[in-house]
Parts: C-alpha cells; sequence; structure tokens
C-alpha cells in the first residue's frame, strides 16, 4: 500500500510548525509520504477547498491520501490510521454530528434535504463529518467531489467553507463512509480540558480561534513540548 500525508500551509503560518513537524515525524514513523501545499492552486469558492489538492496524489499511485488541517497535532503515540482504516473503496471521516448538542449540525442539512436522494443518518442525526482530519482511497476519491462544479443554490451549503458542501456531496453521491473513532480527530472546540483529556487522541485537532483562553498557537507549542518531551 502506497500512502501519503498532505496538510495545507498557504503563507507559511509559523504557528503551526509544531504540528507540521508531529506529521512529518509520524509520516516517517509509519512509512507514508508527507506533503505540505504551500500555494494557492484549486482556487474553488473558498480558500479552504486548496486541501482538495491533497488529491491530485493519487495520480502518483498512492492508495490513501490522509488530509490533515494545518491546526492539527498527531501525539507520539499514535496509531497508524493507515492500519486502521485500510479500505481503498471507503472514504474516512469523524462523523461531528453526535458529538454532542453543541455540535448539532442537522441545521445545516435540513435546508440542502431534497427528493433527489436520502441523506444518511448516523447515530441518530444526519452525517455530517469534519472535514479537517479526511482519509480518501483510490476507489473512492472521485465520488467524494462529483459534482463539485455544481452547488445547491442554498446559503447554508457554504457554512464552514468547503465543510457542508463536502458533506452534501458525499451524501448525495452515496459515497461509501465510515466515521473515524474520535480518537483521530479530537476536538474540544475551547472548552476547558484541565486535565488535558486530548493528550490521549491519536490526532489533536485545535479547531476554533482560540483555546482555553490563550492564543492558539501558544497552546500548540505548549502542547508539542510537553507530549513530546515525555517520550
Amino acid at each position: 500500500m502506497k500512502k501519503a500525508i498532505l496538510s495545507l500551509n498557504v503563507g507559511d503560518n509559523p504557528g503551526y510548525r509544531y504540528n507540521l513537524k508531529s506529521m512529518k515525524d509520524y509520516s516517517e514513523k509509519i512509512g507514508a509520504d508527507f506533503f505540505i501545499a504551500d500555494k494557492i492552486v484549486i482556487k474553488l469558492y473558498h480558500f479552504f477547498f486548496e486541501k482538495l489538492q491533497c488529491l491530485s496524489l493519487f495520480n502518483q499511485d498512492y492508495d490513501q491520501v490522509l488530509y490533515l488541517d494545518a491546526d492539527v497535532m498527531v501525539t507520539p503515540k499514535s496509531e497508524n490510521i493507515f492500519e486502521v482504516y485500510s479500505d481503498v473503496n471507503k472514504f474516512y471521516a469523524h462523523h461531528e454530528n453526535a458529538d454532542s448538542e453543541d455540535m448539532d449540525r442537522d441545521i445545516f442539512v435540513r435546508p440542502l434535504l431534497t427528493d433527489d436522494f436520502d441523506w444518511p443518518l448516523l447515530n441518530g442525526r444526519y452525517q455530517y463529518f469534519n472535514a479537517g482530519v479526511m482519509l480518501f482511497g483510490r476507489e473512492s476519491w472521485k465520488e467524494v467531489i462529483s459534482g463539485i462544479d455544481n452547488p445547491p443554490n442554498k446559503k447554508e451549503v457554504w457554512e464552514f467553507g468547503d465543510q457542508t458542501f463536502l458533506n452534501y456531496l458525499v451524501a448525495k453521491n452515496k459515497v461509501k463512509f465510515e466515521s473515524l473513532d474520535r480518537k483521530f480527530n479530537w476536538m474540544n472546540c475551547g472548552k476547558p480540558d484541565p486535565n488535558k483529556h486530548r493528550y490521549s487522541a491519536n490526532f489533536i485537532h485545535y479547531a476554533g480561534p482560540c483555546l482555553y483562553g490563550e492564543s492558539k498557537n501558544k497552546v500548540m507549542e505548549d502542547d508539542y513540548k510537553e507530549l513530546y518531551n515525555q517520550c
């Protein structure tokens, strides 16, 4: 299996250097190639769609490609995601819609429902994944973006930049989807975490502009130094 990991850091934001280092080290440990997209190439709708640069790697005969937001840190004892989720016919991402009432995504899905297709349900809510960690397979990636040039004429489709539209496409195209365990996309979204439960995760996703009353960059730096000094 030929595997790759790509993250997006246009503008070379120094605040992400610790996260990117953790990704690079992880890639070397599990035998995956690591790439950083640092230029705007896609130029589609919203800057966040630049993450789809990862899909061009399938032209280099990769079997699976993992996309990670730059605000994701791989912890030093992380499991090999490619071994846990190895089906190249599936698209993997974390179904965030059942994590808490604060993460209710049905409000974004309902305006997009039509008679053309049935939006899948997971754990009693509409299937809705977080697009900060996505694992694509060689047999499924084209299905994920099929119809991307024809968005529905609904303002809700642009919630979170790329995320809701990608969810719409995955649902409409009946893509074989499996949710990643939360430990591969651990989000506290700024809520207090005094006991640092996030340290038990494989991937910590520092979603949101600030965390725990401190700057996002400082929290990421402090976490990296504490986690990796323990090794």
